[in-house]
């Protein structure tokens, strides 16, 4: 039983390293944009269910404080999922769509974290007065500098991009 358990760990923790990696390697903009959002999902499935195993093994050894704290945070991580999921699945069922943004604004923040500290976005407006912002490369903040208005193929509630016109 112990070696199907480490196989299992050793599964699970592989899934947790694609996920993490699919940030790093999969572009902010294109064809494979919303892999990323897909790829996060299957990661805290696998954090999920990792917890639910030390669960199962502190509820064996009945060390309560421990327990308490494990189910606290499955339960966070759960309800974390399930709220960044909701988006990701709704953008699945009705695909990407055109927008035209205008009011195009720029922005470059420094999260001073992470291997990637510099994050850039595009804000700007549709024609019905709603607000977007999207992240997207550094490449494409170069680019689409001084661009007032933008017309974009976009999954809109998880705000990612999958082909921009000038």
């Amino acid at each position: 039983m112990k070696n199907k358990i480490s196989k299992l760990g050793m599964l699970l923790f592989g899934i947790i390293v694609v996920s993490f990696a699919s940030v790093i390697l999969i572009p902010e903009i294109g064809e494979y944009a919303l892999l990323n959002e897909l790829f996060s999902i299957i990661g805290m499935i696998a954090v999920i269910v990792m917890l639910v195993k030390a669960i199962v093994s502190l509820i064996q050894s009945k060390e309560i404080i421990r327990l308490l704290a494990t189910v606290m945070v499955t339960i966070v991580i759960g309800l974390v999922m399930c709220s960044e999921s909701i988006n990701t699945i709704k953008d699945v069922s009705s695909g990407p769509e055109w927008i035209t943004i205008s009011n195009c604004k720029l922005e470059k923040r420094n999260t001073s974290s992470g291997i990637y500290s510099l994050r850039y976005y595009l804000k700007g407006n549709d024609s019905k007065g709603n607000t977007y912002k999207f992240r997207i490369s550094g490449n494409e903040y170069d680019i689409l500098n001084g661009k007032d208005e933008l017309s974009v193929l976009c999954y809109k509630n998880t705000g990612r991009i999958v082909e921009i016109k000038k």
